[in-house]
């Protein structure tokens, strides 16, 4: 097992963390990630770090769904779509996500999402702040 490391912006080269077969769909995972932050008009990669832990098949989808129960990521909870591919012909009628509604510049059909940027930034305040208060305890 590889112990986790942590790359910062521009590191998130995928071909440094695919150092074997068993690692390229965690290095394609990468790669999809890197590339929806490095497309959003008001994002810059160089603002992110990515710790990566490569684990057997078995083990990886349990320490996931742990550490999003444990942390309550947003991307996961409230913002949603950060992981979408491009929607396929026929369901360009579909809502754009959240994702791309608050971080524009990925090419994504659907419609406009019901809510404004604004108004997801308010709920997503309010929602991290019910988090923070709930793991914390403050």
């Amino acid at each position: 097992m590889s112990a986790p490391r942590t790359l910062k912006g521009s590191q998130l080269d995928p071909n440094s963390v695919d150092v074997n077969n068993t690692a390229k769909q965690l290095s394609n995972r990468v790669r999809h990630h890197a590339g929806s932050i490095d497309a959003a008009m008001n994002l810059d990669i160089e603002d992110f770090t990515c710790r990566l832990l490569t684990l057997s098949f078995i083990w990886a989808p349990v320490a996931e769904s742990a550490m999003i129960a444990r942390y309550e990521p947003i991307w996961n909870s409230y913002i949603t779509g950060f992981g979408n591919h491009t929607q396929g012909i026929g369901r360009a009628e579909g809502k754009q996500t959240r994702w791309d509604t608050l971080h524009p510049g990925r090419v994504m059909n659907g419609q406009p999402n019901t809510l404004t940027a604004d108004q997801l930034i308010e709920e997503a305040e309010s929602r991290l702040e019910e988090v923070y208060q709930r793991t914390f305890r403050v």
